[in-house]
């Protein structure tokens, strides 16, 4: 195990990016929940319009999955489980990919970046839009 640590230098560049894309994730996610626990996120597209973002109440659904409680993360934000089980296996194909050097990220970038995909991608972001402002 010792062995793979002391190979970091030869990783190559797009997978170091990678690993640190992932670690600023989890130091975002720390000062969102920070924040969340002082009370102190405010959604401007509420404040100013009275519609919810896509991304409203997401925090408040990854702090419920955290405790295990998956009913109020949909009550929250019904994207918010879904998401975490994505960055969840986003980080542990990331890792993956740096330990046995594999590529699945690449595929799975590669899949997700295709022009069909936006065919997708629009229908998910109204409905979660509809489904938090109802």
């Amino acid at each position: 195990m010792a062995d793979r640590w002391y190979n970091f230098g030869k990783i190559p560049q797009r997978k170091k990016q990678t690993l640190r894309s992932v670690c600023a994730g989890f130091a975002f996610f720390g000062v969102l929940w920070f924040f969340a626990k002082k009370n102190w996120v405010v959604c401007p597209i509420r404040t100013w319009f009275g519609i919810a973002c896509p991304g409203c109440g997401m925090t408040s659904g990854f702090l419920a999955i955290l405790r295990g409680d998956f009913i109020t993360a949909f009550q929250c934000n019904i994207l918010s489980v879904p998401l975490f089980i994505g960055i969840a296996l986003y980080c542990v194909f990331s890792v993956t990919d740096i330990v046995f050097k594999k590529d699945y990220i690449f595929k799975i970038e590669t899949q997700l970046s295709k022009k069909y995909m936006f065919l997708i991608y629009i229908p998910i972001l109204v409905l979660v839009v509809v489904l938090n402002n109802m």
